[in-house]
């Protein structure tokens, strides 16, 4: 039987020293091609986007774009019609070279679609970009961070705004300006709606420093608020009282 190798002093470091670099070497090697992707992506989108101003073409045109490239590299993913119209929206949201080069090609393609698809505007597009690259989040993580943010979750206008003005009366009731009151009755809000609002936030507050100071125990459990939250809806507050 073979005897089994006696490891020299200073093995064991040189293979950890070996391991740290082709983890290293892989992860460049994954930026790098994700880089490359999102830069040709962008050059498709470009062309695509000044074709599509200046001569006319028709949304046709992605499906037989789609077709010819599919036959032409067969196997290869990132060629269909939806992609072509993400290329499109991507040069168009990004147009210069600079924030493309510093930003958008060093984040995910599944990155800059979820940013695209769920938020409007350029500058909290750009937030969430650049707070995704600071902190390597990943796209679950970047999604759920837009969900939980009231100004880009997917909810009604009118919502938004009496959030905005809920937030103001958790800072004090003085915080609510006209400016917040008019932005709600822009978006639909009846003045009942707006009293409620400010009312309810009130009352959680208030609730909130009254359990705090009396160092009063609340439960640790997520499900048992989400519980809660589906009874208040269905029954309301006094509805779900009784049922507690």
């Amino acid at each position: 039987m073979e005897k089994s190798l006696q490891l020299p002093s200073g093995y064991q470091e040189l293979l950890q020293e070996i391991k740290g670099r082709i983890r290293t070497a892989q992860v460049r090697a994954a930026l790098a091609v994700n880089r490359e992707l999102v830069l040709l992506y962008w050059s498709i989108g470009r062309d695509l986007s000044q074709r599509f101003a200046s001569e006319g073409w028709g949304t046709k045109i992605n499906e037989r774009l789609a077709s010819d490239l599919q036959a032409e590299f067969p196997g290869v993913e990132g060629f269909s019609p939806r992609n072509f119209r993400y290329m499109r929206a991507l040069a168009e949201a990004w147009p210069e070279q600079e924030i493309l080069q510093s930003l958008i090609a060093k984040l995910p393609w599944g990155h800059n679609l979820r940013v695209l698809d769920r938020i409007k505007d350029r500058p909290t597009r750009e937030w969430y970009l650049r707070a995704a690259l600071e902190y390597g989040w990943s796209r679950d993580v970047l999604v759920l961070q837009i969900k939980s943010d009231p100004s880009t979750a997917p909810i009604s206008g009118k919502l938004k705004a009496l959030l905005n003005i809920a937030g103001h009366v958790q800072q004090g009731g003085k915080q609510v300006t006209v400016e917040d009151i008019a932005e709600a009755r822009r978006e639909g809000a009846t003045d009942l709606e707006i009293h409620d609002t400010v009312l309810i936030a009130a009352n959680f507050c208030m609730m909130n420093r009254y359990v705090d100071g009396l160092a009063t125990w609340t439960p640790d459990d997520p499900d048992f608020y989400r519980q809660r939250a589906a009874a208040l809806a269905r029954h309301g507050y006094t509805g779900s009282a009784s049922r507690s």
